[in-house]
């Protein structure tokens, strides 16, 4: 909701409570570790309220912790906030690998949904290094299916990824539209964390 100093207490108060121990019995109750997911939330959080450092310390704990665990979700998990991550700090590079990682994993180990989160900031990084049209495409493609699929959290972050390539493309007027229903979605889902 747009409350990242809370969210960033919330989050290190989760991990504070967090037991590695207790991982299996984690994974059982809610399918995905609640250390790795508050570890990985927090670096997302982090570099939104611009602590680059601190978030890419943050990510790399989380995902050492899921490459400890072997856990197919976990790692996926991991690679999808790090997408996440690598997009708001630009790193290209970065977001691409992590991208090509998360489809190769999450194909061999019949995971279907993390890969269209990672294509989403995979192709915003592509069209920001030089592959406007796949890059659209691919952010295109993706939006269609989660729509499909009723998945909209974080549509208005991947809206204004749309939109930023959209205007790489100098599609202004297409890149308008998708920031005004970036805007006009996250009025209705209560989603200000990237309203700004």
């Amino acid at each position: 909701i747009g409350e990242l100093t809370a969210a960033r207490e919330h989050l290190e108060r989760s991990v504070s409570f967090y037991d590695a121990d207790q991982h299996q019995t984690y994974r059982s109750l809610l399918r995905l570790d609640p250390g790795i997911y508050s570890l990985g939330q927090g670096a997302r959080v982090l570099c939104l309220l611009g602590y680059p450092d601190l978030a890419r310390q943050k990510f790399q704990k989380a995902s050492s912790l899921s490459q400890e665990t072997g856990d197919p979700r976990s790692i996926a998990f991991t690679q999808v906030v790090g997408t996440c991550v690598f997009t708001n700090l630009r790193e290209c590079e970065h977001v691409r690998k992590l991208m090509e990682d998360c489809i190769a994993h999450c194909t061999e180990h019949d995971i279907g949904d993390d890969q269209a989160w990672t294509c989403l900031w995979g192709g915003w990084a592509m069209a920001e290094q030089g592959a406007i049209t796949e890059g659209i495409a691919l952010i295109q493609k993706n939006l269609a299916t989660r729509r499909l699929l009723g998945a909209m959290i974080s549509h208005t972050e991947f809206l204004t990824l749309l939109a930023q390539a959209l205007g790489k493309a100098g599609r202004i007027e297409e890149g308008l539209a998708a920031l005004a229903e970036a805007m006009e979605l996250a009025s209705l889902m209560g989603e200000g964390y990237f309203r700004a």
